[in-house]
């Protein structure tokens, strides 16, 4: 009988292979369709209208100092196929130099460090990651991403495919594992200017079992395992405004990492009491922790995403805001016509070219320059307190 159930997981493991080699393979053809690597993205620009309310000022004071000779303080402008001023990122940022609009840091101050995180996954962490990023780095903000999570989706939305571009050794893995100094080898430079990312990889998953392993994490050289990113990050804080890490849908070593390194963390949470089940698990985990490394954080603040405006979402609401008062932000993000589009589409909702003028898109950006404006009062309040 023992033999037959034997027989019965051989054939199981047998019966998995087929579809796994074939998921695999559908796989590597989409993502080398959506994000091709030998393909570069282009980001969009923006009408002078669009570029003043970006740099917050009026476009007469853009076109004040861009004259058509090229004698004003922004030399002569740049215009699109159709004849009108068009000002890509780069632009957006060399105004903001010349005429003290920009934002960054204050000095002397370090880069603040945000985790969304939260123990399940579907929940929209990748998403908010991405559009956060997008969001701050339209503000003048230098940001670095960090992807914690071997699917690796936030790479694939940065334009790079795990599949084509590069290896496991040149993502986290090797900087957690072997040497910190290493972080400066993994970052890469995004079509967005101001935006790098260190990128994830599929096979950098056994880095959750290997930093548990003091032989296999170099424990006697580089010291407890849950200390390697934050020891890492003190080598590029000085680069960066903002450093957000897209966390896995667990609290594996990889993500006590970023736990233990963050001044904030960003908990994005449905409208149904099952993630609220989940979320209760993740505190109780997450409270343990601290306790037991007595580590301080600056922040910790739920937020709700995919609300679809049913009875049962709001009253859902409710409760969720009654259970942590006191920790969640009031920005909600709707479900959102934009989000899903941008989510198809391996991007953020600030890529989706030729519907800038969609309502929906539009809807899907103020509701994250809404969540961005929470998020940015804990950063400053976190700098101002350095």
């Amino acid at each position: 009988m023992l033999a037959n159930k034997q027989n019965k997981v051989g054939s199981a493991a047998d019966l998995l292979s087929t579809p796994i080699t074939r998921g695999q393979n559908a796989l590597k053809a989409y993502t080398k369709i959506l994000a091709n690597p030998h393909e570069t993205r282009q980001l969009r620009t923006w009408k002078i209208g669009e570029a003043a309310a970006i740099l917050g000022c009026h476009q007469q004071t853009i076109r004040k100092h861009e004259k058509p000779d090229g004698s004003g303080k922004l030399g002569m402008p740049e215009y699109d196929q159709s004849g009108h001023r068009a000002y890509s990122l780069e632009r957006l940022n060399f105004i903001r130099r010349e005429l003290g609009l920009g934002k960054s840091k204050p000095e002397g101050a370090s880069a603040a460090v945000v985790s969304v995180t939260i123990y399940k996954g579907g929940v929209g962490k990748t998403n908010t990651t991405i559009s956060l990023a997008h969001e701050l780095a339209l503000r003048g903000y230098r940001i670095l991403l960090i992807d914690l999570d071997p699917q690796g989706t936030l790479t694939y939305k940065c334009n790079f495919n795990q599949t084509f571009d590069f290896t496991a050794e040149e993502t986290i893995k090797n900087v957690l594992l072997d040497d910190p100094l290493l972080i400066k080898d993994v970052i890469r430079e995004t079509h967005w200017p101001t935006v790098d990312l260190i990128p994830a990889h599929e096979e950098m998953e056994d880095t959750d079992y290997s930093l548990p392993d003091p032989k296999k994490s170099n424990t006697k050289k580089l010291g407890p395992a849950v200390y390697r990113l934050k020891l890492a990050l003190e080598f590029v804080k000085q680069d960066y405004d903002i450093i957000l890490c897209d966390c896995g849908p667990n609290q594996g070593p990889m993500t006590l990492n970023a736990l233990l390194a963050s001044d904030h963390l960003l908990l994005p949470i449905l409208p149904d009491l099952n993630t609220f089940t989940s979320s209760m698990t993740y505190l109780n985990r997450m409270k343990s922790l601290f306790t037991d490394v007595e580590e301080n954080i600056q922040s910790i603040n739920f937020f709700i995403n995919n609300h679809n405006g049913n009875k049962q979402a709001v009253a859902a609401e409710a409760f969720l805001r009654e259970q942590f008062d006191g920790i969640i932000l009031d920005s909600t993000i709707p479900t959102s016509e934009g989000f899903i589009t941008a989510g198809n589409n391996l991007s953020s909702v600030y890529e989706l070219r030729g519907k800038n003028k969609n309502t929906a898109v539009k809807n899907s950006m103020n509701y994250t320059k809404k969540l961005c404006d929470e998020i940015m009062t804990y950063v400053q309040h976190g700098w101002e307190n350095q």
